[in-house]
């Protein structure tokens, strides 16, 4: 037998591990163990935080809300032209507030839907109502002068729905809100400006607004548009910044349901718990809830069937056209 031959064949013995390899095998294990524990570290943290500074954003009792309502949720969100909070350097604060105004009032009022089929439905402020509370008749926008509740309680009465939750922000928050999502997508059929309230869009197409172009683009009263060579104004007067409202409010409800940077998310809850107003049965679940369905959520928009009436006292005002309106109201109902 030649000595070089192995006298049997079969499998080689096992060699032993690496030292190196044989640690990284054990080690792994503590590894993933570590990170799942730092990530539920951070989800149960960032809960806590969430309910913390949820707890800071006032709260007021609206008894009027709720009773027989359709599926889906109700939301009634409340722009108010309060100036308390507004930085005194504001670009145009002057033109686009107005001044020498005082106390408060609801300068926009907006129902969202969120269900199978959402929509979000403008109420004009000129819309002349009785408020329940105090059985006096008015303008829509003056009904918060009597409280959210007594504001709540005449949209519930006038249009025959019902409200589930209430939020309101006033310009302060409106302000900061646009700056923690970093902006709003506003897309412009055409060239749109306001000397009076500085807006400014050379260029037709989607446009990322910063907060002060977007209370410029909102309050604009003498809205242009750059059609071919002409100069158009807007005719529609209170009704074509009603539905530039809902465009702003559609946009920055998507991004802000979207929103999922820690960071940007820190900026919403630190905006919404100094300026923004809720009702108190709206706990931190029911706000993820709203976030999670405002994801992704595109409402239809749609404006409050309206006709114009002169009082008696000589005020323009519009009254609801029921027959119109019904059909719309009952998307809501």
């Amino acid at each position: 037998m030649d000595p070089d031959v192995p006298a049997t064949v079969g499998t080689p013995a096992p060699q032993p591990l690496e030292p190196e390899f044989e640690t990284r095998r054990r080690r792994w294990p503590r590894v993933v163990a570590v990170l799942a524990f730092v990530s539920i570290g951070l989800l149960v943290g960032g809960f806590f935080y969430g309910q913390w500074a949820w707890g800071r954003v006032e709260k007021v009792e609206i008894a009027s809300l709720g009773g027989p309502s359709g599926s889906g949720t109700n939301y009634l969100i409340v722009g108010t032209d309060s100036r308390e909070g507004l930085e005194p350097d504001t670009t145009n604060s002057e033109v686009i507030f107005g001044e020498g105004a005082a106390g408060m009032r609801s300068d926009t009022v907006v129902v969202l839907h969120v269900g199978d089929q959402s929509a979000m439905m403008a109420i004009p402020r000129d819309l002349l109502v009785t408020v329940p509370a105090t059985g006096e008749e008015g303008r829509i926008n003056a009904a918060l002068r009597s409280g959210p509740d007594a504001l709540v309680e005449t949209v519930e009465s006038t249009l025959g729905l019902s409200i589930d939750h209430y939020m309101e922000v006033d310009f302060a928050g409106f302000l900061d809100l646009v700056d923690a999502v970093g902006g709003v997508d506003i897309e412009f059929p055409y060239p749109a400006s306001d000397e009076k309230s500085g807006l400014l869009i050379a260029e037709a197409g989607v446009h990322r607004l910063n907060s002060d172009e977007a209370l410029a683009y909102v309050r604009s009263r003498s809205y242009t548009e750059s059609r071919y060579g002409s100069e158009v104004v807007d005719g529609s007067a209170d009704l074509g910044r009603v539905e530039r409202q809902q465009a702003f409010l559609r946009s920055l409800f998507g991004r802000m349901g979207r929103a999922r940077n820690p960071l940007t998310l820190n900026k919403m809850l630190l905006a919404l718990g100094e300026n923004v107003v809720v009702d108190s049965s709206m706990s931190f679940f029911d706000a993820l809830g709203m976030a999670r369905k405002l994801s992704g959520l595109s409402p239809e928009t749609l404006v409050l069937p309206t006709t114009p009436h002169t009082t008696t006292g000589g005020a323009a005002v519009l009254l609801l056209n029921e027959d119109e309106a019904d059909p719309i109201l009952e998307r809501f109902r």
